[in-house]
């Protein structure tokens, strides 16, 4: 037995690569190195379910053979996923590895060559893996509406200026909305939440289905992280009337609202910091924040006027949890975490208990930038912002990889996750964080609008920063911070077309919105993969070329009538397909009749 084939295979039970899907099906994955195995095959078993052998005149195991897809290769590996239903919740398995005629049996014990003589049922019960039962209580679970959510992001600052005779705007020192420069995080424009309650119109128009706004309690900068009072509407932002104002116009037009809430830290105005720094020890907040015995302070990303909350200390838990209290029953319908891989894993499960105990409905998306499944485990967040796909579609874009190498890292940011974590994971490609898509796509709309394609065309909730739709770009957390521009959305704009129409794609065609992705083509000058769901067939194809390309269809389009989703017509496809720069199309096969012409 060659052991070298063995290097690389991996599977972890009770983690993404065994875990319940629901109350009576379970999902297998085993990783194996690449190339290194033709098939694999689960062997699963329930371990009291037995038949009475008359050969052996023993109660043996029933086995069960199910082959394993491969649901992703990269460079170095091939990942394998199954499903199977197990009617008593329970399981006993185990993996089959084939390379030619070669068998293998990989179990908790060492791998071993399968013979004539291995008989599965009499080594399932001592070496195979064990699934105990599925809990209901332990199976992940969302909130059923987040997989078919469209999310449009909210700067107030910088969105829309109203002019709402409770705000005091001739008190603030406002910046000109239109002025052509770059803006800090110390510059108010003045946009406020009557300005969102009055383009919740045009909001809807796109096509979206939330929107998700960046912090909006009293805080001193613009960006308002740096909390004073969680209890209060910042007042450049309007009041608690107007919040509950916004609040019921969206659910009146079946949309949700999302706030983000800081609780990692607080601002350096908060009251509690200032009686603890002017206090020391003698302040009955000084153990809310982490003081050092110099004076100083553990804080955010080193910025002073961010001071780190002690959240487990009682009087700082009794606080932000009463302000989620607040929120929650004021109507939100989710709450996105800021700098949550942070807090405690013991804060969060309190946090999640308040929520729910409010509204079971109510959303948790927390922030992290690498892989979050510590918190994805039922029992503290519903969904992370998923920067792991935005990363590979950003170096598409920016001319740093090929299609190819984006497809490879797109498959393996779907396979990091649970199948029922991924539908409603957050997906982003721009955020008041990173770059605006259009600077990392060099200004480019086509390749602008091929970000979005994959986006709108891969499982998640995906979400829209504000003015990407007419084209805005912007450098970094501050200048892709800028104000919306109003006149344009006046105009004729080829990019909110655009992305109007995606949505409306997406929305049509439970495909898009699948888990599931089938490259039937990666290569470095173009990509095709397929989608399905419900019956649903759903192909798209990119030119990865900056020049017309002539592509090769694959046989199951080839001289077939199929519906063209963005040209809302039907196409008579032939053997090759000429793509434009760039260029994009994309197919559903399930709604006409697809016999050869």
């Amino acid at each position: 037995m060659n052991m070298r084939m063995f290097i690389g295979v991996q599977h972890e039970p009770r983690s993404s690569d065994c875990y319940p899907y629901n109350s009576n099906t379970l999902h297998f994955r085993i990783r194996t190195g690449k190339d290194n195995f033709d098939e694999v095959n689960l062997i699963l078993t329930d371990p009291y379910d037995k038949a009475f052998n008359t050969n052996t005149e023993q109660w043996e195991p029933i086995i069960q053979e199910i082959a394993m897809n491969n649901e992703c290769s990269t460079d170095t590996l091939d990942y394998w996923f199954a499903e199977a239903v197990v009617p008593r919740k329970r399981a006993l398995y185990a993996f089959e590895l084939k390379k030619g005629e070669e068998r293998y049996i990989y179990t908790r014990k060492p791998v071993r060559e399968i013979t004539p003589q291995t008989r599965y049922e009499e080594i399932a019960e001592d070496s195979f893996y064990k699934f105990p039962y599925i809990l209901i209580e332990d199976i992940f679970s969302a909130p059923p509406w987040a997989k078919d959510m469209v999310w449009y992001q909210i700067f107030p600052d910088r969105f829309a200026k109203s002019q709402h005779p409770a705000l005091l705007k001739d008190s603030l020192p406002l910046s000109d909305w239109d002025e052509d420069v770059q803006p800090n995080d110390t510059q108010l424009y003045g946009g406020d939440l009557a300005g969102i309650i009055e383009k919740l119109d045009y909001i809807q128009s796109l096509g979206v289905t939330g929107i998700y706004l960046t912090p909006i309690f009293k805080a001193p900068k613009c960006h308002k992280y740096a909390t004073t009072d969680y209890f209060e509407i910042d007042p450049a932002f309007g009041n608690e009337a107007i919040f509950d104002e916004l609040v019921n116009e969206v659910h009146k037009k079946g949309m949700k609202i999302m706030l983000d809430i800081v609780f990692n830290h607080c601002g350096d105005t908060h009251p509690y910091f200032i009686d603890a720094h002017q206090k020391g020890k003698h302040s009955e907040y000084y153990d809310c924040f982490h003081f050092n015995d110099d004076g100083s302070y553990e804080c955010y990303y080193n910025l002073w006027h961010m001071p780190k909350w002690n959240t487990s200390n009682g009087i700082v838990r009794q606080h932000l949890l009463k302000a989620t209290e607040k929120w929650a029953k004021k109507g939100v319908d989710g709450f996105r975490l800021d700098v949550a891989d942070c807090v405690s894993h013991d804060f969060w499960r309190a946090f999640r208990k308040v929520v729910k105990s409010i509204n079971p409905d109510i959303l948790i998306v927390g922030e992290v930038w690498e892989t979050a499944i510590p918190w994805l485990l039922g029992d503290q967040w519903d969904s992370v912002k998923h920067y792991p796909l935005a990363s590979p579609i950003h170096e598409y874009v920016a001319g740093n990889i090929d299609g190819k190498k984006m497809a490879e890292l797109i498959s393996l940011s779907l396979v990091y996750y649970p199948k029922n974590v991924t539908e409603s994971m957050f997906t982003l490609l721009s955020s008041h964080d990173i770059s605006r898509i259009m600077t990392y796509a060099r200004k480019s709309k086509e390749l602008t609008k091929q970000a979005y394609t994959l986006l709108m065309t891969i499982a998640g909730s995906p979400c829209i920063f504000y003015g990407d739709e007419i084209g805005l770009n912007g450098r970094g957390g501050d200048l892709a911070r800028q104000c919306m521009k109003w006149e344009e959305t006046e105009k004729h704009n080829d990019m909110r077309e655009f992305l109007t129409k995606l949505i409306s794609i997406r929305k049509n065609n439970p495909a898009t919105r699948s888990v599931d992705i089938s490259w039937i083509r990666a290569e470095k000058d173009s990509l095709i993969y397929e989608k399905h769901a419900q019956g649903n067939k759903v192909i798209v194809l990119l030119n990865c070329l900056n020049k017309e390309n002539t592509v090769e269809l694959p046989e199951i389009m080839k001289n077939k009538e199929v519906s063209e989703l963005l040209g809302n017509k039907t196409t008579l496809l032939h053997q090759t397909l000429l793509m434009e720069p760039h260029g994009i199309r994309l197919f559903e096969l399930s709604s006409l009749d697809n016999r050869p012409h």
